[in-house]
């Protein structure tokens, strides 16, 4: 059983932290660049899914572009 002693979310800490020999971490492939020293190993044959969501500030008023993209993602993600 592994021992998780941190558990991040910031990408570029996450890489720094395994550059630098602390551990090992799950991410996502275009966070890698091939010939930044990491060993990469692909997980090409599961199927991974993550889960989003949309947030915004419900008290402030958008900017025409965000709350264009807002609406927009509300729409689509509502035909689900």
């Amino acid at each position: 059983m592994p021992r998780i002693v941190l558990d991040g979310s910031e990408m570029d800490t996450l890489l720094r932290l395994v550059a630098a020999g602390v551990g090992i971490s799950l991410v996502p492939q275009l966070a890698v660049q091939q010939g930044d020293g990491l060993a990469i190993l692909g997980i090409g044959e599961m199927h991974l899914q993550r889960s989003l969501g949309v947030v915004w500030h419900g008290d402030r008023v958008a900017v025409p572009a965000a709350r264009a993209l807002r609406e927009f993602l509300v729409a689509e993600l509502g035909k689900n």
